[in-house]
């Protein structure tokens, strides 16, 4: 069982990490961890204990999995990311996905898997 500090440590290195593609491709929309607001925390910490607890998640598994609890979340497809409207241009299958949004899963699983040998 992982601690709670090392968990938030891997999820502020993935949200960081998330946070940095996004500006490679112009998107400055993201916020640094500590400004983030406690429902994206929440989503990247649940992250990373289901890939820490399941080895065997693919990217494909993580987006799919990450798409159920935005939608449970009351969340919908959108052209564009609203939190007030719950909107988000990533709620497509993995493979409608842009390259982009592909590497986002894989760096956030490659970060969590890399960890897992360091807590």
């Amino acid at each position: 069982m992982i601690n709670k500090q090392s968990l938030n440590i891997i999820a502020c290195m993935c949200h960081e990490a998330n946070k940095a593609i996004c500006e490679s491709v112009g998107d400055m929309s993201q916020v640094h961890w500590n400004e983030a607001p406690d429902w994206q925390r929440g989503s990247s910490i649940a992250g990373v204990e289901e890939v820490l607890n399941d080895h065997s998640i693919t990217p494909e598994i993580l987006h799919k999995r990450w798409m159920t609890k935005k939608i449970n979340d009351g969340w919908v497809y959108g052209s564009e990311k609203s939190e007030e409207q719950k909107t988000h241009p990533s709620l497509v299958d993995y493979e409608d996905l842009s390259d982009v949004d592909k590497l986002k899963d894989a760096v956030f699983l490659s970060i969590c898997n890399s960890m897992r040998y360091a807590r």
